[in-house]
């Protein structure tokens, strides 16, 4: 982000610390885009089963494989590399960018919430934009109104001692 002029800083949290970018409109009036994503991938394993090293990004057949390419590195990427581009292009940007990437999603988010009511000016958006969601196998982009997310419960089950 630093390269692509976004103001960023490293904010600890309990966890794992929480990423922040800011660029903002030279409009006192400009409407705010926060886009959230995850910096934090799930575990490897099984190595044998990679071509090639998980954490080395390696360009094959014109795609990008490595851990975390698909989710979520690939899709934070875009949106830095699409605000990176329309400075170069225009010189500024109409609307203010918050960006917020967090290195917990993988585990449930634990000190997100605890972060968010925190820093809620950090985090005012007139909209929050996840970045993060799966590519249509044919290559076009999607744009999901919806979000998955993980819920944890206990299931105990008693059953009969016989058919």
């Amino acid at each position: 982000m630093e390269d692509a002029s976004i103001k960023t800083s490293i904010i600890d949290t309990q966890g794992n610390p929480i990423v922040f970018g800011q660029l903002n409109s030279n409009r006192p009036d400009a409407f705010t885009i926060l886009f959230y994503g995850h910096y934090d991938v799930q575990p490897p394993e099984p190595l044998e089963l990679w071509e090639s090293p998980p954490f080395e990004p390696e360009i094959r057949n014109g795609r990008v494989y490595g851990r975390g390419t698909a989710d979520n590195k690939g899709q934070l990427l875009t949106h830095i590399l699409a605000v990176e581009s329309h400075v170069k292009v225009f010189g500024n940007i109409p609307i203010n960018i918050k960006f917020v990437f967090e290195g917990e999603e993988e585990i449930g988010s634990v000190n997100l919430a605890k972060f968010a009511r925190e820093n809620k000016e950090l985090l005012s958006a007139d909209i929050v934009y996840t970045s993060d969601g799966p590519m249509e196998i044919n290559d076009i982009p999607v744009l999901i109104f919806g979000v998955r997310g993980v819920m944890n419960f206990d299931l105990i089950l008693d059953t009969a001692s016989s058919d």
